[in-house]
């Protein structure tokens, strides 16, 4: 049922005033990413998803579970925050929390750490086709489509490999940045597509600036 009602707006928006405390501290880039962030809504706030849900998702990507149901949880999680982060000039790109879920356990090194995890799990999904605009089948998408397929998956990566925030308003406003910092990234991202270890290691350095 969740997979047929994806793509509803949120509403609420990303505001220049709450834009302005970070004109100093952050480049200009970033700041250029979290404005197109705009009119997208926080999803996360009405979707049902709890601090916990959030932790026992970052829990499920340092260190995975042979549980069916936490490969569920964690699919549940990145599909809210995939629908959160969907942009209006994106609104045939759908992420299937089933497909999602049944990928997650299939993620072949179980040794590795969370960074190698998160740039398996971001290969794994975007293989798998869990998004697109018929998830699940290998449709013909342009550069553009893939580019913003890979990137989002990278921003749920992203945020989840980053310390966890003390709220829900505050795990919002990290994952919009996680989207922010990898937009501004885009360019090492997706050259590290090819190259698990280099992805690894660029999601491991954006996340520690969360």
């Amino acid at each position: 049922m969740r997979d047929a009602l994806r793509g509803l707006a949120g509403v609420a928006d990303l505001t220049e005033e709450l834009l302005e405390p970070l004109r100093r501290a952050v480049p200009a880039p970033v700041l250029d990413a979290l404005r197109a962030l705009e009119g997208r809504g926080a999803r996360l706030l009405e979707a049902g998803i709890s601090e916990a849900d959030i932790g026992a998702a970052a829990a499920f990507l340092a260190g995975p579970s042979a549980r069916r149901s936490d490969a569920f949880a964690c699919a549940r999680v990145l599909a809210f925050a995939w629908d959160h982060l969907r942009r209006r000039e994106e609104p045939s790109l759908l992420l299937s929390e089933v497909l999602t879920a049944a990928r997650l356990g299939t993620i072949a090194d179980r040794t590795a750490g969370p960074p190698m995890r998160a740039a398996q799990l971001v290969l794994a999904l975007r293989d798998a086709h869990v998004a697109g605009r018929i998830p699940g089948l290998p449709v013909t998408l342009d550069e553009e489509e893939k580019a913003a397929i890979e990137l989002r998956l990278c921003g749920l990566a992203v945020w989840l490999l980053a310390e966890r925030g003390t709220s829900l308003a505050e795990e919002v406003r990290l994952l919009d940045l996680a989207d922010a910092l990898v937009a501004a990234e885009s360019a090492r991202l997706r050259a590290a597509m090819g190259d698990p270890a280099a992805l690894a290691q660029a999601l491991r350095e954006i996340s520690d600036h969360l």
